[in-house]
């Protein structure tokens, strides 16, 4: 597995070999599985620059929306899968901080959303891409602003199909290296990332 992934990276990669127990395999695997790991986003700003996204819309939209308050000071899409709660993806604040404080958003005025997920977490991360721009474009709709990429391009039919595209592309690669995404192995190094707690 990690022949095939340095050739095809073109990364040395060394591991202690050889592996003499389940915790010096775990961090390897976990070192491993971090390179593949880059978080994807779309971003949600308004239409015009000298206007905030209030606090109070935004709470709003996103009870209209089902995207829910959550521990982190995010908001959070989650779906039940095989009786665990998951998070999907989140709306974090483009802010300094990031976050929302969830008691005092009438006093809020953002300078954006940023809509994120982490492929790696996911068996079909093309799919939570593509319902993840969808909420993003029904927010920026209801509150009068727009979705764009980080390079600040418009989410297009054309330019989500791209990204969604290269998205699966990494997902075959990372099964070809022998790690799948959204496997057991990856729910078990980041579990407390990828399942919702009270």
């Amino acid at each position: 597995m990690v022949t095939q992934f340095s050739e095809r990276t073109g990364k040395d990669i060394t591991f202690m070999a050889p592996l003499e127990s389940a915790l010096e395999q775990a961090k390897a695997l976990s070192r491993y599985v971090k390179l593949f790991d880059s978080p994807s986003m779309v971003l949600v700003v308004p239409e015009k620059e000298d206007r905030p996204i209030y606090g109070k819309e935004i709470d709003f939209c996103a009870n209209q929306l089902g995207l829910e308050a959550y521990k982190t000071n995010y908001y959070v899409r989650t779906k039940v899968i095989q009786k665990n709660k998951m998070l999907l993806y989140g709306v974090a604040n483009m802010s300094d901080e990031g976050t929302f404080d969830f008691g005092n958003m009438e006093n809020l005025n953002s300078p954006g959303l940023v809509f994120f997920f982490r492929p790696l977490f996911h068996q079909a991360p093309g799919s939570v891409l593509s319902e993840m721009v969808s909420t993003a474009k029904s927010f920026a709709g209801r509150i009068g602003a727009r979705a764009i990429t980080p390079e600040g391009e418009e989410l297009t039919v054309a330019m989500t199909t791209k990204i969604r595209a290269n998205i699966e592309k990494q997902s075959r690669e990372m099964a070809v290296c022998g790690l799948k995404s959204g496997s057991d192995a990856i729910l078990r190094i980041f579990e407390s990332e990828i399942f919702a707690s009270e």
